[in-house]
């Protein structure tokens, strides 16, 4: 069985011949080439905490390292420029 990709939703799926998309039914569809996925690098566990892991000390944009905290949008503003960055995910 040969794996197909959507162009819109990137949804991956097995299927014997070319056919429009599953999740969003778009008709943009092509094969997929495994060995030019180079998003697998970070797979499993780890991968995912080393994703999630990335936390923001101080503003990339002004270097300020006091923080607005939205736990509810899970989002923090630097109080010195106004710049919106997502919080991390915490760890199990």
């Amino acid at each position: 069985m040969k794996v197909f990709s959507c162009s819109e939703c990137n949804f991956r799926f097995q299927s014997e011949e070319l056919k429009p998309c599953p999740r969003c039914g778009s008709e943009t569809t092509a094969e997929f080439n495994t060995a030019l996925d180079t998003r697998r690098v970070n797979e499993g566990k780890e991968g995912w905490k080393g994703f999630h892991s990335n936390a923001i000390k101080t503003c990339p944009k002004c270097n300020g390292a006091d923080w607005d905290f939205n736990y509810k949008r899970k989002e923090k503003t630097c109080k010195k420029c106004g710049e919106v960055y997502p919080l991390p995910r915490r760890m199990a």
